[in-house]
């Protein structure tokens, strides 16, 4: 369980650490795309394995990465129209 727990999946303490480590919000955004990638992986062997346990695990952090990729679009939308304010407001007394 503690090695499950330090999988970079969004909301296990894996990706808690790497997310102080990196506050970059492009570095976060592959990482939860990473963490999708092992969901899936997992998922598969869960299938293999029948363990229905984990099938459901991964299918309920799955949706969590999922709401944490559209968390982060839109914290980067956000941070483009910000320095798109700030471009255009220098720009206009030049």
């Amino acid at each position: 369980m503690l090695l499950f727990n330090l999988i970079p999946i969004f909301p296990l303490d894996g990706y808690r650490i790497i997310s102080e480590l990196f506050d970059n919000i492009y570095v976060k955004e592959i990482f939860v795309y990473i963490g999708g990638f092992i969901l899936i992986v997992i998922l598969i062997l869960a299938f293999i394995f029948s363990q229905f346990g984990f099938i459901i695990v991964c299918i309920y952090l799955m949706n969590l990465n999922i709401f944490k990729i559209i968390e982060i679009s839109k914290q980067k939308k956000l941070i483009n129209n910000q320095i798109m304010y700030l471009l255009y407001k220098t720009n206009k007394y030049c």
